[in-house]
């Protein structure tokens, strides 16, 4: 198999598999798209080079292959492999081996001595050590040396894992929903930062725990350490059946506090430590792609060490952040933390003074919504694009009020003219620069301000039913004029060529706010409690030109002393999409306001930080708050 499948390499390399000839010099050079380079690999073309490898594909097209892996013919091998498959998996895993011409595993189901698991299938090689299949982590060190041993129990205790054969799966299905109730506090990590796929922190114990314990453990002690101190699936169905019938059942119908509050004790951690049958310092769990750090978390919660990794540089901060500081300096990280919370408050809060529009005491800005904006090339209107308005899930959403009382006039459903046709085929010259391309900075809605407009602007309104939503004004690349006197389609390509050009603006679209709101209870309890709305923008709403304004004051200082990110976004496969409307640079990825405020916090945090080093307060529990610290590692 290996020889043919190096004869097969030189073949497409050019190369004559018998006499080694370049047969593809005149054409080929050192890669072509006939033998190494494609598509997935174009930011290597510039390396790529078949030469290196000419002569070590000849040693192996020279090679003689030999049986490995055990006694007797490959058919016999093969024959004894399937007697030992526990499942119709493994021996559709032997059928693709032998499919494909690959070697064979030394031996099938049995224990490791040292490891206490049982790989499905092992490979020996010559060298004495071994790999093999598993779909559980290992937990201990290797022993090498030992034979393999019939599957069963290994140093007295079974080698099959609890969660290969039991796991409270409906229990911690109730509880993962626990921990994300609507206004109880959520658990530590999702506070600290939003990590989309995060996982709950009750079923992260349960897994940790289950790939801990053997098989025999003590199923009801096991819920116990989860914090599950009750029967929540039970539970469940009897809040489901009061909201049918208007029963209350009180303030805890679980009985117990949510799961994930609970801590193990230390008899909880003593008897981890008898069923492993090791110190808990002794285990390590390994979680290689930690993301928001919830295994980790649980792992340390339960006593056990914890190797984590993520390639992300923001989930492993967040990580640090998560287990690793608090382990390390225990509420010293808190008292840190609290104490620069509140110096960072007293001096940044003057200067986002003007920031945001004021607001009554009694209601609170949850977000504003913008759209990004064109000019439909044939009426002139400013074009707000969304693929839809909604706005949430019992149908509140936005209906566009198009404004034509003013406007570019002419035919507005004969031919494009052709100024603005030519204009819109070009797009930007090619002797343009990136900086004649884009805003003055990101963001910056300049057409929003042009005359050509003025008047031909969308309104909104905000409306309680899907009906009564506006369509949506950009699908699969291409907007649709919004406007009724036009209502023509707007290709995508004219979309690209204005945001490349700077005249891709933005429009404020809803306001999503909320209320505090009193209720008064049977007994005469005043209760609060904040209700969720949305509201149309007021003129009030749009501060952009002062926003701007500051910014174009700051933005170079920012930029000299690198409290933005202004470097160019490099070339890639993803990084195209933001390049083709516009966005050259990252501080392009921001609105004016976004960038105002991260660099505020930027200029605040760098002065906060310089000062606490020339004072000498930079112990290492306030330290580690620092991102630069962290970027110096």
């Amino acid at each position: 198999m290996l020889p043919a499948l190096a004869r097969r390499v030189l073949a497409i390399c050019h190369y004559d598999p018998d006499t080694l000839e370049d047969r593809g010099a005149h054409r080929c050079g050192r890669a072509c798209y006939e033998c190494l380079p494609d598509y997935g690999n174009q930011p290597d073309h510039r390396i790529l080079d078949h030469a290196p490898i000419r002569d070590v594909l000849a040693e192996l097209a020279r090679a003689e292959c030999r049986p490995a892996g055990g006694a007797g013919s490959r058919a016999e091998r093969l024959a004894a492999l399937r007697k030992r498959c526990d499942s119709r998996l493994e021996q559709r895993w032997l059928d693709m081996v032998e499919s494909l011409g690959l070697r064979l595993p030394s031996d099938a189901q049995y224990a490791i001595p040292g490891h206490r698991t049982r790989p499905d299938f092992f490979y020996l090689p010559p060298s004495g050590s071994s790999s093999y299949w598993k779909r559980l982590p290992m937990t201990s060190s290797r022993k090498e040396g030992h034979a393999p041993q019939p599957y069963g129990r290994i140093g007295g205790m079974t080698d099959t894992w609890l969660i290969e054969r039991w796991l409270p799966i409906a229990e911690t299905g109730v509880e993962s929903t626990r921990e994300r109730t609507p206004m109880t506090p959520f658990p530590t990590p999702n506070r600290l930062h939003v990590w989309g796929a995060r996982r709950p922190l009750v079923a992260s114990r349960a897994a940790v725990l289950a790939s801990l314990l053997p098989a025999d453990a003590d199923r009801s002690r096991f819920l116990h350490m989860l914090g599950i101190h009750g029967d929540p699936v039970a539970a469940r169905h009897r809040i489901d059946a009061a909201k049918r019938t208007g029963e209350h059942l009180g303030p805890d119908p679980y009985g117990y506090r949510r799961a994930f509050t609970y801590a193990p004790s230390h008899e909880d951690k003593d008897w981890l430590a008898s069923a492993t049958g090791r110190p808990l310092s002794s285990v390590s769990v390994l979680d290689p792609s930690s993301g928001g750090g919830s295994i980790p978390m649980e792992t340390g919660r339960l006593g056990t060490a914890s190797l984590a990794n993520d390639l992300n540089p923001v989930a492993a901060l967040i990580l640090m952040a998560t287990v690793d500081w608090p382990l390390r300096h225990g509420t010293a990280v808190l008292e840190s933390f609290e104490a620069l919370s509140r110096e960072f408050i007293r001096r940044a809060e003057p200067k986002y003074e003007g920031v945001f529009p004021p607001e009554p005491d009694n209601v609170q800005i949850v977000g504003y919504l913008w759209a990004r904006t064109i000019t439909c090339l044939y009426c002139d209107g400013l074009v707000p694009l969304s693929p839809n308005w909604r706005l949430a899930p019992d149908g509140t959403g936005v209906r566009l009020k198009p404004r034509v009382d003013a406007g570019a006039g002419g035919d507005l459903h004969g031919p494009l003219p052709a100024e603005r046709a030519e204009a819109a085929a070009s797009g930007p010259r090619d002797d343009d620069d990136d900086a004649g391309r884009r805003p003055a900075f990101p963001g910056t809605p300049g057409q929003a301000e042009t005359p050509a407009h003025r008047g031909r602007v969308c309104g909104f309104e905000i409306v309680g039913s899907a009906g009564e939503q506006s369509p949506g004004t950009v699908e699969r690349g291409d907007g649709t004029c919004p406007f009724p006197d036009c209502g023509r389609v707007i290709d995508g390509d004219v979309i690209k060529a204005q945001a490349q050009a700077g005249r891709m603006g933005e429009q404020l679209y809803a306001v999503v706010y909320k209320e505090r709101v009193e209720t008064r209870t049977k007994t005469g309890r005043i209760r609060e409690k904040w209700v969720r709305g949305y509201r149309a923008p007021r003129p009030e709403d749009d501060n952009g030109a002062a926003i701007r304004a500051r910014l174009a004051e700051k933005l170079p200082e920012w930029e000299a002393f690198d409290l933005v990110p202004s470097e160019r976004v490099p070339d890639g496969n993803k990084t195209t999409e933001p390049q083709r409307y516009g966005m050259n640079r990252r501080l392009d990825l921001y609105s004016p306001r976004q960038l105002l405020c991260h660099g505020t916090s930027a200029e605040v945090f760098r002065e906060m930080l310089d000062a606490d080093r020339a004072a000498g307060r930079l112990d290492e529990a306030r330290e580690v708050e620092s991102p630069a610290k962290e970027g110096e590692r």
